[in-house]
């Protein structure tokens, strides 16, 4: 909220930032613990393949949290030439 008051591009990639970082860590503690689970009659596999489909999932939130900000720092360089 602090950054929205202040309109500030910086303070607002920060806070993405850290909040994508945080969701990632998160994700990642779950998947290691899930990772030691056996094989069961809907996971054939196992449940090894989980870290790597966490490592999947936060490159595509880094993703749409990076066009969203390449969109929104375009849309404040826009503004500023008209």
């Amino acid at each position: 909220m602090y950054a929205l008051s202040l309109r500030s591009i910086a303070l607002r990639a920060h806070a993405l930032l850290v909040a994508s970082e945080c969701l990632q860590t998160a994700s990642k503690v779950v998947a290691v613990l899930v990772r030691d689970k056996h094989a069961d009659g809907h996971f054939s596999y196992g449940y090894g393949r989980c870290p790597v489909l966490v490592e999947y999932a936060g490159a595509a939130v880094l993703a749409l949290v990076s066009s969203y900000m390449i969109g929104m720092s375009v849309s404040v360089t826009v503004c500023a030439f008209v």
